[in-house]
């Protein structure tokens, strides 16, 4: 009798759950090594946004950004976390756990569809080294929570518990919108092809109740042009710097594992339709990337498991080509890992934004705005407790455009006259550079636009100078 691949070898799940661990810790630990801080990005706005809803400063108007807020059941639990636990130990444990749970909901999900034991193994193998893998849980944000959401409702789905499935999917559009639109759409296709939709019914009312709550009762601005974004090549990918990127060669695996499934299509109808739809959403959509990115591990974790068990001629090019898609996958992780490891913000630049904080000087506006590259927004807002011109979330303020034309304005112009009514009509008092914004970020020459400005009039104050980061300051007198 054949033995199956993994038998008496390995005890996959295990194996599996043990990479998982050390893949989610080591970013981590090597921040914490390199002495930065474990968070990155966005999750310093929501830290800043749960610090104020405790406060009782945030009720629908984000007061340091002068802009609308609206409510969000994430930044509820986050507050409600941070009344029990540091932040330092909420980004670390909870995306911890919640990419466990995932792992298991995701195990449980394919036993439903009755995957073999040996296919199994190289689907989660794949999903745990996917790039979205490390980007929902090696670090706290909303897409966690909804991800987490998602396949929980659709395994009480599969296992014909409605009022649970019901249950769980009500809270997702209370996190993000565009997420409960796609794992609801996906939800309704298994059951139209399935032929359940009409004992479904319900799902569809009581879903378009909870979309009205979460719209019209919590003042959710949902705005169809942030469902479906403008599609760009490089943000598919995580060799292009994608943030929420998927793997080529994973993908280049998945289409194998689709051509195979194609001959047994009535049989894999959802999945086959599944990732043709998604394939083709997720280029507009990040929550479809995601989604996404559970088909592309089923595929390509199957099309893994056929090269290594069929026979092979040549044992030489077995061994070959495993060795190539081992390599090939651990090098899209180690690219991604690699990115959120030296990721902003560094101990530099905490330090320079800490500095900020507590910088008295006359100040000339009684709004003072920190002008930097749009990505530093977020650590100028939490660090430095000030306004940032921009940050990510100004892209979906009306005057967007004006505001990133006056940013542009700013840092290419080399006219003291006009640059200095652009400061005055905006309120910018300081100004956040670093070398990254030197060495190509922003500007490509030491004496390009803003930078010579600096340097040739007195107008302007270095009031921080440290390896890595300066912070400039303007004043409308000659200094």
């Amino acid at each position: 009798m054949k033995q199956s691949f993994l038998e008496n070898k390995i005890n996959p799940l295990m194996f599996i759950f043990i990479l998982a661990v050390l893949l989610l810790i080591f970013p981590s630990f090597i921040r914490h090594a390199q002495d930065n801080s474990i968070m990155v990005g966005e999750a310093y706005y929501d830290l800043r946004i749960s610090n104020s809803i405790i406060e009782g400063k945030l009720l629908n108007f984000d007061s340091l950004q002068e802009r609308t807020y609206d409510v969000n059941l994430y930044h509820l639990i986050l507050s409600g976390l941070n009344l029990f636990m540091s932040p330092i130990l909420i980004y670390l444990f909870v995306p911890f756990i919640l990419g466990v749970l995932s792992l298991i909901l995701f195990w449980l999900i394919l036993k439903k569809f009755n995957v073999e034991k040996n296919v199994l193994f190289f689907v989660l193998f794949i999903y745990v080294l996917s790039p979205i893998f490390l980007f929902l849980f090696t670090n706290l944000n909303k897409y966690s929570i909804v991800v987490v959401l998602s396949l929980a409702s659709f395994l009480m789905f599969l296992s014909k518990k409605p009022l649970l499935s019901i249950l769980t999917l009500i809270f997702i559009p209370l996190i993000d919108f565009s997420s409960f639109i796609i794992i609801l759409l996906m939800i309704l296709i298994y059951a139209f092809l399935k032929d359940k939709l009409k004992q479904w019914n319900y799902l569809l009312i009581i879903s378009t109740i909870t979309t009205l709550i979460s719209i019209f009762i919590l003042n959710l601005s949902v705005t169809f042009e942030f469902l479906i974004k403008k599609p760009a090549f490089g943000e598919l990918w995580t060799s292009f710097g994608a943030l929420i990127g998927l793997s080529i060669f994973t993908l280049f695996l998945a289409f194998l594992g689709f051509a195979s499934l194609w001959k047994k299509k009535r049989t894999f109808l959802f999945f086959n339709i599944s990732f043709i739809m998604f394939l083709i959403i997720s280029m507009f959509n990040d929550p479809a990337k995601i989604i996404f990115n559970f088909f592309i591990s089923g595929l390509a974790g199957y099309a893994f498991y056929l090269l290594i068990s069929r026979n092979w001629a040549i044992i030489t090019i077995k061994k070959f080509t495993i060795l190539l898609i081992f390599c090939s996958l651990i090098f899209s992780t180690s690219v991604y890992v690699n990115g959120v490891t030296s990721s902003q913000p560094n101990k530099e630049l905490v330090d320079a934004l800490e500095f900020l904080k507590y910088y008295e000087a006359p100040s000339l506006f009684e709004t003072e705005v920190v002008f930097s590259h749009n990505s530093y927004g977020f650590f100028i807002e939490y660090f430095a407790n000030k306004k940032s011109f921009l940050d990510t979330n100004s892209i979906k303020d009306d005057n967007y455009d004006l505001m990133n034309n006056v940013s542009n304005e700013i840092f290419y112009s080399r006219n003291l006259d006009d640059t200095e009514l652009l400061l005055r009509d905006n309120n910018i008092q300081y100004f956040l550079v670093t070398d990254e914004m030197k060495k190509g970020f922003v500007w490509k020459k030491p004496d390009e636009g803003l930078l010579f400005l600096f340097q040739s009039s007195n107008k302007f104050l270095k009031i921080y100078d440290q390896p890595g980061v300066q912070i400039w300051s303007y004043s409308n007198f000659v200094i």
